[in-house]
């Protein structure tokens, strides 16, 4: 049975999805919030053994945990942006595109012609409430949204179908 779809990515649904695909796996996160919480606690230690002895130590260990908070914004905030903001310049990905799922994999009709993925081809696959997004083993993003299928029974279909055959390696 081939489970079809008809979309065009807007922009806020395009950033969302880029984000989704980049996120760390559970573990990833967990580690995240842990290390997240023991740069709050140094830094408040840090700048609390700053304020009652003030010295080149202090302001060393502050400025490098500064460093370390923008490492954390860029890779957790701004790397995805940055690459949404890039990949949505090309017309390309803006232009309206539809294709169908089946058991072998997934198939794209675009003005070029079809491009067919087999199930195997995705290396990753994250969802998050009414959006899904797979990663080719070349990097390229589908991103999905029940808007795409003509009811939600599809969009379910082909939540089952996805879930069934792709295994997310990373």
């Amino acid at each position: 049975m081939k489970i079809r779809f008809r979309a065009q990515y807007d922009r806020k649904t395009f950033f969302k999805g880029v984000r989704l695909a980049n996120a760390p796996r559970r573990g990833g996160r967990i580690t995240f919030w842990l290390s997240l919480g023991a740069f709050f606690g140094l830094g408040g230690a840090a700048i609390r053994s700053w304020m009652l002895e003030p010295g080149m130590t202090s302001v060393g260990v502050y400025l490098l945990l500064m460093l370390i908070l923008l490492a954390f914004i860029g890779q957790y905030v701004l790397t995805p942006w940055l690459a949404a903001r890039k990949l949505w310049a090309n017309p390309r990905v803006q232009r309206p595109f539809e294709g169908w799922a089946d058991a072998r994999g997934l198939t794209y009709t675009l003005p070029e012609g079809q491009r067919t993925f087999s199930w195997s081809d995705f290396i990753r696959l994250r969802q998050a409430p009414g959006m899904l997004a797979l990663v080719t083993r070349q990097g390229l993003m589908l991103l999905f949204t029940p808007q795409f299928f003509s009811s939600q029974a599809r969009w379910d279909a082909f939540l089952r179908l996805v879930r069934g055959k792709v295994v997310s390696v990373q």
